[in-house]
């Protein structure tokens, strides 16, 4: 019978399912780290906007995966939370063992919450906006640090109106994600679900936890 996670990862990520049985049988991933992330159907680059089917999956096999993996690398990490809401830090916690590489989470809303507890200085909150990429960047670096993570992971945007953002950013997120060796910047446009906030939300979760998941299998392909 093929275990339901290995069902899992050829579904979903498209593996080879010989590779796909390697990866969940072995202690020390020892394939071509760069050839399945190759197989992958992971967004890239600075923009991605999602479709309606986007995060249809079960996203708690995915944080197996990525817990599983973390435990391995002997990794850990922290989450800055605004979009969210302090959700991804929910669904992660709802796994047994998430304390062995779970290192804790920030969910700030307003401007003093991002000044006071990520220490970012108002003055550059106020010149880029605290839902920006460039926010979610110094948010990413700030919670590595705050909480003595090897990676972090920040998400931000507005999942409803709000005072006067344009209709243009609602739905759009900014997601940092902070490695040992690299930072990697996503803006994610969940517009095809404007309207329906907690919708936003979820889906924000999974998409950040499938880059992350990326990240993960590309550093180990290093």
């Amino acid at each position: 019978m093929t275990p339901p996670i290995l069902e899992f990862i050829v579904s979903h990520f498209r593996f080879d399912r010989k590779i796909a049985w390697e990866y969940s049988l072995k202690v020390k991933l020892k394939m071509d780290f760069r050839s399945i992330v190759s197989s992958l159907d992971f967004p890239s680059g600075a923009e991605y906007r999602v479709g309606p089917h986007e995060g249809d999956g079960d996203i708690h096999s995915l944080i197996d995966i990525i817990l599983s993996v973390m435990r391995r690398g002997q990794f850990s990490f922290a989450f800055s939370e605004s979009l969210t809401g302090g959700m991804l830090s929910d669904l992660i916690v709802s796994h047994s063992g998430a304390s062995i590489v779970f290192k804790g989470a920030d969910v700030v809303y307003s401007i003093s919450a991002h000044e006071d507890v990520l220490g970012i200085p108002g003055a550059y909150l106020r010149n880029y906006g605290i839902e920006s990429v460039q926010i979610a960047t110094v948010a990413a670096k700030s919670v590595l640090d705050r909480f003595s993570s090897t990676h972090a992971i920040s998400i931000s945007g507005f999942a409803s109106q709000w005072d006067s953002v344009p209709v243009a950013e609602i739905g759009v997120a900014h997601m940092a994600f902070q490695t040992p060796k690299k930072v990697h910047v996503q803006r994610v446009d969940f517009s095809v679900f404007r309207g329906q906030k907690n919708l936003i939300r979820e889906k924000a979760c999974y998409v950040a936890m499938k880059i992350f998941l990326q990240l993960l299998f590309e550093e180990a392909g290093q």
